[in-house]
Order: structure tokens, then C-alpha cells, then sequence
């Protein structure tokens, strides 16, 4: 009985401290994943986008009142001649600049490449990544588990009163708890991981 309790703790153990480390390699994994997405690349896309748009208004607000103001002093009947060419140049640095910003609008909002593409593959890395840190959280809490059942057992084997036969083992059943919690976490982490690849595949496509 006391040998194939120790092999049994002793299997025990070792299995919660191999999913422990299978843990701790995927949240690397996934950790590494984001850094990765997250290199060279703006850590605000939707921001920058955002900010793009918001020059292209200011500087179509600026055009349209220099437009006016021209337009006022070539309805004179005798403009300012230094007034007209003075609103002249601005005008054209103004339509220049706005062709600028809208060209950067349609790099950053078109294609594979753009901060729309990027927000989304640092959101579903994000994702994963706090998928791994829960699974991790249960392999540890999983591994805590077996060696306190395994101490337990180990107390309640060298008991100085030998314990009645039963039907059943009375040893506490805790870490089979603990194991099917885990298998419980770990078909969670499945079911994420398979819905982020199907996002990641719509995303792409």
C-alpha cells in the first residue's frame, strides 16, 4: 500500500510539475509574440489614425478660410495686389500639405501593413497572451495542490494506528480534484487558442 501510494504521489507531482512548465513556455511564447508585433510598429495605431484625420480637418478648415478671404479681395474692385499674392502662396502651401496628410491617411488605413491590421493582431497577441497567464495561474495552483495532498498522504501513511480496511482509499482526494480542474482550464485555453486562429484567419483574409 505505502509503495504504491509514494509511486502514486510521486506521478502525481511530476505530471503537475511537467504541465507547469508547458505553462510557463507557451506564456513565453506568447509573450514573445506580442513584443514582437509590438517592434517597429506604433504602439497606438487607432490614435495615429486618428490623429492623421484630425490634421487633414485643421488644414482643410485653413484652405477654405484663405480660399474666402481670396475670393473677398478679388471681388474688389481694386484688390490689394500684395494681399491677393500673399493668399495665393498660402493657399497652395495649404493644398500641398492637405495632399500630404491624405496621403499618409490612405498608406496608414490600406493594405496588409496598415495601423488597422496592426491593432488588430496586437489585440488578439494581448488576448493570448492573458489566456496563457491564466493557464499558468492554474498550473501553479495545480502544482501547490499536488505537493500539499502528497505531504498529506505521506503523514496519514505513518499513522502509528493502523487505519481499517475499507472499499474505498481514504486518502484524501483533493489533487484528482485539482487534476480535473486543470484538464477544465487547459480545454478553456483550447477553445481561446482555436477562436483567436479563426479571428487571425478573417483578419488576414
Amino acid at each position: 500500500m505505502d509503495d504504491l501510494s509514494r509511486q502514486k504521489r510521486q506521478d502525481a507531482v511530476s505530471t503537475a510539475a511537467t504541465s507547469l512548465e508547458q505553462a510557463k513556455a507557451d506564456r513565453r511564447a506568447a509573450q514573445q509574440m506580442l513584443v514582437t508585433l509590438q517592434e517597429g510598429t506604433i504602439l497606438d495605431p487607432e490614435g495615429e489614425i486618428a490623429s492623421i484625420r484630425a490634421l487633414v480637418n485643421t488644414v482643410e478648415l485653413q484652405l477654405q478660410e484663405k480660399e474666402l478671404a481670396l475670393n473677398i479681395q478679388l471681388n474688389n474692385a481694386r484688390p490689394n495686389a500684395a494681399r491677393v499674392e500673399a493668399l495665393q502662396s498660402e493657399i497652395e502651401i495649404l493644398r500641398a500639405e492637405l495632399s500630404r496628410q491624405k496621403s499618409r491617411l490612405t498608406e496608414a488605413t490600406a493594405g496588409e501593413s496598415s495601423l488597422a491590421s496592426k491593432t488588430a493582431a496586437i489585440q488578439m497577441a494581448q488576448a493570448d497572451l492573458a489566456t496563457a497567464d491564466l493557464v499558468l495561474q492554474s498550473a501553479l495552483e495545480a502544482k501547490r495542490q499536488s505537493e500539499i495532498e502528497a505531504n498529506k498522504q505521506v503523514r496519514y501513511l505513518t499513522v502509528s494506528v493502523r487505519p481499517l480496511a475499507s472499499q474505498d482509499s481514504s486518502y484524501p482526494r483533493a489533487f484528482e480534484n485539482t487534476i480535473l480542474a486543470f484538464l477544465i482550464f487547459s480545454g478553456i485555453y483550447l477553445l481561446i487558442s482555436l477562436t483567436a486562429s479563426i479571428l487571425r484567419e478573417q483578419v488576414s483574409s
